[in-house]
């Protein structure tokens, strides 16, 4: 009794740890909760497993950079699991077709549980309507897949993570995207890159990054190197640093979402060139550009309007495209989001 309880505790660390490989094992822990309740008499199994679980996620977790197994839905774990432990309890001396009833019903019941509470209480779905939510958890269920919260560790981006994976749940390519056009602007450190990246999970279809930075010193290429690090292998990037609308004209597809990190960053690229024409006509260009571009589209730049003028000529002229620019492109955009301490404020759209 007690050998075949470790056998089951054992799989379900594997599978859960086995979720931050590069192949990532289905995690088995709705199945061993079920299993422990039907088959081991000992209630203490239940404790036991469910601290090995958060163990085994917070490991996992470990040195992300978002941690989101710490969101407050991660503690509805514990309902999840227990729901299909009592179902295993309740399913004994029963007959197999008994059996696999109650272990179709509590496994529903642990779903909507987890999937539930990961989008009420975890922060990670502000602008996505619960209608569409469930209709992108619950296509992979009726594929034999999974959704929800039932593996918490997911819910951390990882290097690991495929392109239509979000945090916490598995959402399916969609034909009617979360947001075609999208703008957002913001201060320095202010989290811009890192919502438009859970943007571009919670979308669902491909992912490419247009990376318009060029490491020109030692910091640059830092934190370069740390963008590249946290995002899925699956996700393209091109590094694009002046033709930016050539770029976006071969890149966007409709099966496809376009990050574009940053405007600025690319202003500063045209300015610094020797052709002193170079930024009207790119920028011209861009703005032409972009009605016609089909797919998912995201642009990330910083707010630049905020401080007085400045006395050089070379730093006012960049802040006077730099603010031409982000006035042209959000009259094209859906929706326009300024980013204050890493909380968004939309400014146009819903």
């Amino acid at each position: 009794d007690a050998l075949g309880a470790l056998g089951l505790v054992w799989a379900m660390v594997l599978t859960r740890a086995g979720q931050s490989g590069s192949h990532p094992f289905p995690d088995a822990s709705i199945a061993v909760f079920f299993l422990l309740g039907l088959f081991n008499r000992s209630a203490l199994w239940l404790p036991v497993a469910l601290g090995l679980a958060a163990a085994v996620d917070a490991w996992v977790v470990t040195g992300d950079i978002n941690a989101y197994c710490t969101t407050p839905a991660s503690l509805f774990l514990i309902p999840t699991y227990a729901t299909v432990w009592l179902a295993g309890r309740f399913a004994r001396k029963r007959r197999p077709t008994a059996v696999l009833t109650t272990a179709g019903i509590a496994a529903g019941v642990a779903f909507l549980i987890s999937s539930g509470s990961f989008y009420f209480l975890s922060g990670q779905f502000p602008d996505l309507p619960l209608a569409e939510y469930s209709r992108q958890v619950l296509t992979p269920v009726r594929r034999g897949g999974r959704g929800g919260l039932t593996g918490c560790q997911v819910a951390a981006p990882r290097r690991s993570d495929p392109p239509a994976r979000t945090r916490g749940t598995r959402l399916t390519r969609s034909t009617t995207p979360m947001t075609r056009r999208t703008l957002i602007l913001g201060g320095v450190r202010s989290g811009k890159s890192l919502y438009a990246e859970s943007l571009a999970r919670a979308d669902g279809r491909e992912v490419t990054v247009v990376a318009t930075a060029t490491a020109g010193d030692a910091e640059m290429a830092a934190r370069i190197a740390a963008h590249r690090a946290r995002r899925p292998p699956a996700w393209s990037v091109i590094e694009t640093p002046v033709r930016l609308a050539e770029t976006l004209r071969q890149t966007c597809r409709p099966e496809r979402v376009v990050i574009v990190d940053c405007l600025t960053l690319w202003i500063t690229s045209l300015l610094s060139a020797d052709d002193e024409a170079l930024a009207d006509r790119e920028t011209q260009a861009l703005c032409a550009r972009l009605p016609e571009l089909p797919g998912g589209l995201i642009l990330v730049s910083n707010e630049t309007s905020l401080g007085i003028v400045p006395v050089g000529a070379l730093t006012r002229r960049y802040l006077d495209c730099a603010g031409a620019l982000h006035r042209r492109v959000a009259a094209e955009m859906d929706r326009v989001v300024l980013l204050v301490a890493g909380l968004p404020l939309t400014l146009k759209g819903s």
